[in-house]
């Protein structure tokens, strides 16, 4: 997903939008990319900074899929 908000606001870019028009889509970007680093499962220091427990929280994610 983050990588279709990337592709997206490089066309919007070569499309000439101005920099007012993809600050909604730069927020979702920057969130997402928060989201992704804080993932333990791609950044292994992440779960030192959590402050729920790692197998909690796994099993809250597969109770939501």
């Amino acid at each position: 997903e983050i990588v279709e908000l990337i592709d997206r606001e490089a066309d919007m870019l070569n499309r000439g939008r101005n920099e007012v028009s993809l600050e909604g889509l730069r927020k979702r970007l920057c969130n997402l990319f928060l989201q992704f680093i804080e993932t333990p499962e791609y950044n292994a220091e992440a779960a030192r900074f959590q402050k729920i427990p790692v197998e909690i929280l796994a099993k809250v994610q597969q109770n939501l899929k």
